[in-house]
């Protein structure tokens, strides 16, 4: 299988837009692992990227339990890719990190190294880590040879537009999950409980969905788990899916859920393929979400804010999206 993957449908022929799942957020543990990726293999996608990106601490994965997560998913059809790690210490991290990404045919790159040691040698796709904020910096790397790009979280609807009508990879946009703001060598959670990150005695496995930061108000902000902060919101661009499609992504990205993903991953599917108007999409996403959901940074807006479509970009307008002239929002 092939990361540009031509679009297909059921109906009338029209393209959709390929559904990919990123790599596991947080430290689940072997076990959940094992169960989440049985129950994802039968789910409507296209893609699975695998991987500890946060912290090669928490890399405690065999490579023969990578492996056979491997065999598991591409029987079912799906297309695997390995997540490379965002920060890569020391040559013992960087060995462990070579022999896993060896596995796979196909490579996210999260860390710059990754694309100069396996370029020509393996599929890469260029992660969302890699802060690749405008298409100039993405004609670079498609000279590197990279298969596909998934965008950075934060860039608005003009600026992904302005990406994919400038670059030849296909693009992916993340339209679920809990947003990444920062990751750092140093572990948030091993130092709230007074411990050094050498001597972390692996504190996030005992918080496997995270601990809730709030506001002085009251409004929750981060999760934290380990290394990794990420938004306490979950984003949501069920509504945005016909205006992603209109102006050329070739995919989007859910992130993985502690709970729910395969139901959240048939919902996204089944409104692409109109078996579900958006609304109710949203409403059935909404029950499965701890949290409001959000779209804001999409539309401009703060991150934590959600833009109803009369007051974003609706699908009406997206069809216009080519005309230099057309003022979208």
């Amino acid at each position: 299988m092939d990361f540009s993957l031509k679009p297909f449908s059921l109906f009338q022929g029209e393209p959709i837009m390929n559904i990919s799942l990123g790599p596991a957020p947080l430290h689940w543990g072997k076990e959940k692992l094992t169960q989440f990726y049985q129950e994802v293999a039968e789910a409507p996608l296209n893609t699975v990227f695998i991987g500890e990106v946060f912290c090669e601490k928490r890399n405690t994965l065999s490579e023969e339990e990578l492996e056979e997560f491997l065999m598991l998913l591409l029987k079912k059809g799906k297309e695997v890719y390995f997540s490379t790690g965002t920060l890569i210490t020391n040559g013992i991290q960087w060995e462990r990190l070579r022999k896993r990404c060896e596995i796979f045919q196909g490579i996210e790159a999260n860390t710059v190294g990754i694309l100069d040691y396996f370029q020509g040698k393996r599929k890469i796709v260029a992660g969302p880590f890699l802060n690749l904020y405008n298409h100039r910096s993405i004609q670079f790397l498609e000279k590197c040879g990279i298969a596909g790009v998934v965008l950075p979280c934060e860039l608005p609807h003009h600026s992904v537009e302005s990406i994919v009508k400038e670059v030849k990879a296909p693009v992916e946009v993340v339209a679920y999950g809990n947003l990444p703001l920062g990751v750092s060598w140093r572990c948030y959670l091993a130092r709230a409980f007074g411990r050094g990150v050498e001597r972390c005695q692996f504190t996030c496995r005992d918080y496997p969905q995270g601990i809730e930061a709030e506001t002085i108000d009251g409004m929750p902000l981060f999760i934290v788990n380990g290394p990794y902060i990420q938004s306490a919101y979950s984003r949501c661009l069920i509504g945005e899916l016909e205006y992603l499609k209109a102006m050329g992504v070739a995919s989007i990205r859910i992130m993985p859920q502690y709970e729910h993903t395969s139901e959240i991953v048939k919902i996204f599917r089944d409104t692409m393929e109109y078996r579900v108007s958006a609304q109710d999409a949203f409403e059935q996403l909404a029950s499965f979400s701890g949290s409001p959901l959000t779209n804001g940074w999409f539309h401009g807006e703060a991150g934590w804010k959600y833009v109803k479509e009369d007051q974003g970009c609706s699908v009406k307008e997206s069809k216009n999206y080519l005309s230099p002239h057309h003022n979208i929002c």
